[in-house]
């Protein structure tokens, strides 16, 4: 049995991996943000209006689909691993995305909320990945 504890934010699933939170303090954070493409992503939610936040577990292409067009679209804080970091800003134009960049056991503050890395225990999931606390 899984139990979630209520929410004080919106939590959107936008299809596979990914989310739209809006949190407390009215940051709008993308999680894995694969909208273009996506099949079960809505459409309405394929152009989103702002982004404060986007946050990568790991750097398959169906968790980090559409973060280089957000990037550039809005520079957001991004929040992931150095190396994923490094790859979207370089390669694919994330304005400022190394500084957003963590190794496991980091944490990055981004904008009045913060993330750690730590190590996954989910065997689907690559230990390298990062969950956001």
């Amino acid at each position: 049995m899984v139990r979630i504890a209520a929410m004080a934010s919106p939590l959107t699933w936008l299809g596979h991996a990914s989310f739209r939170l809006d949190s407390p303090g009215g940051k709008r954070i993308y999680v894995d943000p694969w909208l273009d493409g996506n099949p079960k992503c809505p459409d309405a939610e394929k152009q989103p209006e702002r982004c404060d936040i986007v946050a990568i577990t790991h750097g398959h292409s169906d968790h980090t689909g559409s973060a280089a067009e957000l990037g550039k679209r809005f520079q957001p804080r991004l929040v992931c691993m150095n190396e994923l970091a490094s790859v979207l800003e370089e390669q694919h134009g994330f304005p400022n995305a190394s500084s957003g960049g963590m190794n496991k056991g980091g944490t990055v503050d981004a904008s009045s909320s913060s993330r750690t890395a730590r190590p996954s225990t989910s065997p689907a999931i690559p230990a390298s990945s990062a969950t956001c606390s």
